[in-house]
Parts: C-alpha cells; structure tokens; sequence
C-alpha cells in the first residue's frame, strides 16, 4: 500500500507539470494572431540604393512584401520605408521573446 502511494505522488508530480506545459501553450497558441506576447523591435540598417519589391523582401528576409505606396525615393510598406537614393530602410518588427 506504501509503494502505491509514492507511486502515486511522484507520477501527479509528473502530471503537474505536463499539465502546466499543456496549459500554457494553450494559451498561446490561442492568442497568437494577436500582439499580446509579441514584442515590437524598431529596425534600422542600410541596404543598396534602388532595390525592387521582391529584391528589398529578400534583402530583409520577408516572404513578401506589399508596396503600399511608392514615390520618385522611397518605397512604403506595412510599418515601414525604404528610400531608394540611399538605401536606408527603417521598419518596426513585432517578435515573440526567447522563452515563447
């Protein structure tokens, strides 16, 4: 009766903790389309002058990005921009922490 007992303690402790685990990724995963978690980085960096659309989102490592409205110098994109003379383009990215 004694070693059912222990057995029982150490296999809810273990449980416990799955449980735990189960839990919060529940969470997160249920509010992952949202910026509840995520944490907004403001990007800065030079990139060569005269870049297009599918070279600019290979330069920043997007899939894609959608030209939202473009001038004789810069391309504006979703939180971003792109000057064309200079090549300098400034974006805010929005990333979830190291421990998510």
């Amino acid at each position: 009766m004694k070693t059912v007992r222990i057995l029982h303690r150490y296999v809810g402790f273990f449980l416990v903790g799955i449980m735990i685990i189960y839990a919060l990724s529940g969470i997160v995963l249920t509010y992952r389309n949202s910026d509840i978690f995520r944490i907004k980085k403001h990007i800065e960096q030079t990139l060569q002058p005269d870049l297009k659309a599918e070279e600019l989102a290979r330069a920043l490592k997007f899939r894609y990005i959608n030209i939202e409205k473009e001038t004789e110098e810069s391309l504006f994109f979703k939180d971003g921009e792109y000057n064309k003379k200079t090549g300098i383009v400034s974006y805010e990215r929005s990333e979830y922490p190291a421990i998510i």
